[in-house]
């Protein structure tokens, strides 16, 4: 991590990088600190973060929504967790914002320079063949996981190191 930033911060930094004021002044950007308490979190009060970004939100759902988050914390159910964290961001993107397109991602990621112009690309294209068509896409992947590589086998040889060691 570059010192003095945060995940989030060196995530939307990246990602902002490089993009003209036009550029900027068409992006929304929200980070969801997605903790049942967000005072716990680092990111809530970060100034630099706020002024990185157009909203910084957490959670605003009823008790049974929160009580059910807050017991995945406790016992560290993040693949449910996960699950409602996507879909509470996406809902909240889709109910503040008039955006044709939703980008997400998570604090982990750090942006390639080129990015935006390759999504647009991709997007450009897209929406050609949805001319012609009825819109058949769901999203775009904008990168892959190294879980979706092949590379992310925990067993040893899983990831062929034996063969890659005798070819080198």
């Amino acid at each position: 991590m570059i010192e003095g930033l945060t995940r989030p911060q060196l995530a939307v930094t990246s990602a902002l990088e490089g993009l003209s004021p036009e550029e900027r002044a068409d992006f929304h950007v929200g980070v969801l600190v997605a903790h049942t308490n967000p005072e716990d979190h680092p990111s809530w009060r970060n100034p630099q973060l706020r002024n990185l970004v157009d909203e910084v939100f957490s959670y605003n759902t009823t008790q049974e929504s929160y009580k059910m988050l807050h017991d995945w914390e406790s016992t560290r159910d993040f693949e449910h967790k996960g699950v409602f964290d996507y879909s509470y961001s996406l809902e909240h993107c889709l109910n503040t914002t008039r955006a044709p397109y939703i980008a997400m991602f998570e604090d982990d990621v750090i942006f390639a320079d080129g990015w935006l112009s390759y999504t647009l690309s991709s997007l450009v294209e897209l929406e050609k063949k949805s001319a012609s068509h009825t819109r058949d896409w769901l999203f775009l992947r904008l990168f892959n996981q190294e879980r979706s590589t092949g590379w992310a086998s925990r067993k040893i040889g899983g990831n062929n190191e034996f063969i890659i060691a005798i070819a080198v």
